[in-house]
């Protein structure tokens, strides 16, 4: 969590992380996700549902910041909950069995994060919707642009008290018109067009693959790297750097105070933040200015201009500045194999032969 805190981040000019307001974005899945909600759910995908506990959950950190771990442990008292990870254990994991297809086997999936900021939506989602599960999320105060309708997520901050969520899960377990609900988003579509029925920010963020893996693969900072090497190696090519002041650097959203902390104090649970509305996501409205996975003006680096001093854009520097960047990329290839072969191998050169 050092991003968070201004001090950590005084030594560093840029941004590579998970939230859409970083220069060089790297989300935990990518626009793959438009292609499951498109697709139908499969044929009797219901009879893969055989486990006798509604909800799946598979975590090893048990000291997150949000004090999940704490929400967690009390709800398994009125739920059942199989836990196959390190944290709150009760079953052993299959040898004959990936986690995704443990979690094909179950209703819910606890895709709760570790912690409580923007923008923080790890790969937990993206799984559960991938296996046809319901998610049961905690994260950021708002999906919007993460989650294809209101209607496809059960929000735990909706249930301060666990009693009341493992109540909810009950109802939705012994009723399977409720419960398919939260999975209408995968009928099939009309035609081969993205359905009106999505929500508009994600559709925004998700459709459109090649501008997200152009901005978010590790080309993305060979681009922005290669016009400053380039302004430098040629006086001649000017480039124009957005101000260090208007890039996003520090993330002062993270919650500071463990989110369910109340909870070991015991019932009443009665948290000091004010519960997400009933069957809400804090999504914005179809007429509302829709945030999305575009940068911010004048704050992404590899978008700046750049000209000739002379007469302006100059074909042939273009092609110098794709080439510079090919090469960047092939050396910063080359030197992530050779410190694997090093950490791998060499020890092993290195080592005397037994006597």
């Amino acid at each position: 969590m050092f991003r968070t805190r201004h001090e950590d981040m005084e030594s560093f000019d840029y941004l590579a992380s998970y939230h859409f307001k970083s220069q060089f974005l790297f989300p935990y899945y990518g626009p793959s996700l438009i292609d499951v909600v498109n697709q139908p759910l499969p044929a009797n995908f219901m009879k893969t549902k055989t486990k006798r506990a509604p909800i799946l959950w598979i975590a090893r950190n048990c000291q997150a910041s949000s004090a999940r771990q704490l929400y967690v442990q009390e709800l398994m008292k009125y739920v059942n909950v199989d836990s196959y990870g390190t944290c709150l254990n009760n079953k052993p994991f299959p040898d004959d069995k990936s986690r995704l297809e443990l979690m094909a086997e179950y209703k819910f999936y606890l895709a709760i994060e570790n912690a409580n900021c923007d923008n923080y939506v790890t790969e937990k989602l993206f799984d559960t919707f991938l296996q046809s599960a319901v998610p049961i999320v905690d994260g950021p105060e708002s999906y919007d642009g993460f989650i294809p309708t209101k209607h496809s997520v059960v929000r735990m901050d909706t249930y301060p008290d666990p009693r009341d969520l493992a109540t909810y899960i009950k109802y939705l377990d012994s009723n399977d018109t409720a419960y398919l609900e939260y999975l209408s988003f995968r009928k099939p579509a009309i035609s081969g067009s993205i359905r009106e029925d999505l929500e508009p920010s994600f559709v925004g963020n998700w459709t459109d693959k090649d501008f997200v893996n152009q901005r978010s693969s590790w080309c993305s900072v060979c681009r922005g790297v290669a016009p400053i090497w380039l302004s430098r190696q040629d006086p001649s090519f000017k480039y124009a750097e957005t101000d260090r002041s208007q890039r996003f650097l520090t993330d002062t959203s993270c919650m500071t105070t463990a989110k369910w902390e109340y909870i070991s104090n015991g019932p009443p649970f009665i948290a000091p933040w004010q519960p997400t509305s009933q069957n809400k996501t804090k999504l914005q409205t179809k007429n509302s200015p829709q945030p999305n996975i575009s940068p911010p003006t004048n704050t992404h680096w590899a978008e700046s201009t750049y000209m000739d001093a002379a007469d302006g854009t100059d074909g042939s520097r273009i092609t110098a500045l794709w080439t510079s960047e090919l090469m960047l990329c092939m050396t910063f290839l080359a030197f992530a194999v050779w410190m694997v072969y090093r950490r791998k191998y060499a020890p092993r050169l290195r080592s005397p032969s037994p006597a």
